[in-house]
C-alpha cells in the first residue's frame, strides 16, 4: 500500500508533463486561431465627458520560447479622452504590432467569445494590466474587465513606487461602431 501512495502521484505528474510538452509549438511553428474575426473592428464607450476607443485585429506575432514561433493573437490600441482632452493615445499606431496596447487569445478559454488572461498596457502608469474580454450573443456589445495582474509586484531600488488603479476605467461595455 505504501509504495502504490508513492506511484500513483509519480504517475500523475509523468502524465501531465507529456500533456505540456506536447502542447509546446516547435521552433519555427505557426499557430493560427481564426475564431477571434467577431472581435475586429473598432468599439467606443462613453460615459459622461469619458470616451474610450479601442480597436482589435488579429495579427500573426512572433514568441521567443522553445526556440521562436508564431501565432495569431488578437491585438489592440486605444484612445482615452475625458471631454476633449486626450490621456491616452495608441490608436495612431494602429498596425504597428510592437506599439500594440492589448494582447489576448481566446485558445484557452471554454468560449470563443471571450478572450482571458488578455494583457492591457496602461501607458500613463507604465504598468499592465490583465483584461477580459466578452461579446454578447448579438456581437455587438464587448464587456472590458480589467484587473491587476496576479503575482508579486517587484521593482528595482532606483525605480519609482508601483501605482495602484489604472488610467482607464475598470470595468466596461463597449459597443462596436
Amino acid at each position: 500500500m505504501k509504495h502504490i501512495k508513492k506511484i500513483i502521484p509519480l504517475v500523475c505528474c509523468l502524465i501531465i508533463q507529456q500533456k505540456i510538452q506536447a502542447q509546446v509549438p516547435t521552433q519555427g511553428s505557426y499557430i493560427t486561431n481564426n475564431s477571434m474575426g467577431a472581435f475586429h473592428g473598432t468599439w467606443q464607450w462613453v460615459n459622461g465627458a469619458d470616451t474610450v476607443k479601442i480597436y482589435l485585429t488579429t495579427k500573426k506575432v512572433y514568441c521567443d520560447i522553445n526556440g521562436g514561433f508564431f501565432w495569431d493573437l488578437l491585438v489592440g490600441w486605444h484612445l482615452y479622452k475625458k471631454g476633449n482632452v486626450i490621456i491616452e493615445n495608441s490608436l495612431s499606431n494602429i498596425n504597428i504590432v510592437n506599439l500594440r496596447t492589448f494582447t489576448g487569445s481566446n485558445q484557452n478559454s471554454s468560449n470563443i467569445n471571450t478572450i482571458e488572461g488578455g494583457t492591457f498596457k496602461d501607458i500613463t502608469k507604465n504598468k499592465e494590466g490583465e483584461l477580459t474580454l466578452t461579446l454578447n450573443t448579438a456581437q455587438n456589445q464587448l464587456t472590458w474587465k480589467l484587473d491587476v495582474s496576479p503575482g508579486l509586484k517587484a521593482r528595482k531600488p532606483n525605480q519609482p513606487a508601483y501605482i495602484r488603479g489604472f488610467t482607464l476605467p475598470e470595468n466596461m461595455i463597449l459597443t462596436k461602431l
